[in-house]
């Protein structure tokens, strides 16, 4: 079985300053439980379907803001170049 290693600290410290610049409350706590779920991919190819359908799901709100921060998001901990950010090991 595969699991998802995630130094979850490193992730939240990153990317809690750009998530408050949206300025629903609630709507930032729902990205973060979902970006919580995404480091729950049990296999790479999961993991990129995970963060395809994270992406549809927030840009049909069609926010600047949530756009923004996909954009973001996508760039920093969603590419090969950063790949070592969220990593999978067998265990």
């Amino acid at each position: 079985e595969n699991k998802r290693i995630v130094c979850w600290a490193h992730v939240l410290r990153a990317y809690d300053a750009r998530l408050r610049r949206i300025r629903n409350e609630e709507t930032r706590k729902s990205i973060s439980r979902d970006i919580y779920n995404l480091q729950q991919s049990v296999s790479p190819s999961i993991f990129r379907k995970a963060i395809q359908l994270f992406d549809m799901k927030w840009r049909q709100q069609n926010q600047d803001t949530i756009n923004e921060f996909l954009d973001y998001f996508a760039a920093e901990w969603c590419t090969e170049r950063n790949s070592g950010k969220f990593r999978v090991i067998n265990g």
